[in-house]
């Protein structure tokens, strides 16, 4: 098997894998934007849960969320945090030594 192939076999199977953990983030039960709101200790209004959607851009047809997404990941953003409000990729990096120990 020559380079080019394993290559672009990779590359497919990460675009599955990425596919498959968008999926499996939208199948969850609940509105994203609810529980972002609750998370900050508010009780939303129809209003400020329609806002953080139009925000964030859940309002949005799927498709174009997953691409969006995709290419935020694609430069490193992995989003904040909802526990904490620090970037993802920075609470990872730090737990990174630990993990490969």
């Amino acid at each position: 098997m020559n380079a080019a192939a394993r290559i672009s076999g990779a590359l497919v199977f990460l675009l599955a894998a990425s596919l498959a953990a968008f999926a499996v983030v939208r199948a969850m039960p609940g509105d994203p934007a609810e529980t972002i709101l609750v998370a900050q200790g508010l009780a939303p209004t129809p209003e400020q849960v329609a806002a953080l959607r139009a925000a964030h851009g859940l309002d949005a047809p799927v498709w174009r969320q997953y691409v969006a997404w995709l290419a935020r990941v694609a430069q490193g953003d992995l989003g904040t945090s909802l526990r904490s409000g620090e970037p993802v990729l920075h609470g990872l990096l730090a737990r990174l030594p630990v993990s490969l120990t």
